[in-house]
């Protein structure tokens, strides 16, 4: 993947990362349809418990 010509560059850790691109996801949840909306939600509430510390990299009850 190559940045576009007015990509901002930024040094971060994992977390930040992940923070990053659930405030995006944010935005996209609010104008996707019912089914996107309802993975999305799935996704963001899977990784928002990463990042607390809670929850398994894999649960194949729950998806990721």
């Amino acid at each position: 993947m190559e940045p576009g010509p007015r990509a901002e560059g930024f040094v971060n850790n994992v977390e930040g990362v992940v923070r990053r691109f659930l405030d995006v996801l944010e935005g996209q949840i609010a104008t996707a349809d019912a089914e996107d909306q309802e993975r999305m939600v799935v996704a963001r509430d899977w990784l928002s418990e990463m990042i607390e510390g809670r929850g398994a990299l894999h649960d194949p009850d729950r998806g990721p």
